[in-house]
């Protein structure tokens, strides 16, 4: 199926536009990018939502430590 018979954004059809007039080396250079970013994105958007139970877990004890008054202000100069 090409792209053309899918709906998408005009942005997103003018750059398949766009990509198709660049020589094939170059759109494949592209695309491979593209592709990467986007798993790249499903694996964190899998691991955060995997994590969500200890996150939380995470913040309440934090906001716990801060309101019992068993926290301090970062220093940044200390880093």
């Amino acid at each position: 199926m090409g792209y053309t018979e899918v709906a998408m954004t005009k942005s997103m059809q003018e750059l398949l536009d766009r990509m198709a007039e660049l020589p094939e080396d170059e759109q494949e250079r592209i695309a491979e990018r593209f592709l990467k970013e986007l798993a790249d994105n499903a694996r964190w958007e899998r691991i955060l939502a995997e994590t969500q139970g200890e996150l939380r877990k995470l913040g309440e004890a934090a906001r716990e430590e801060y309101h019992a008054g068993r926290t301090e202000p970062l220093d940044l100069d200390r880093f």
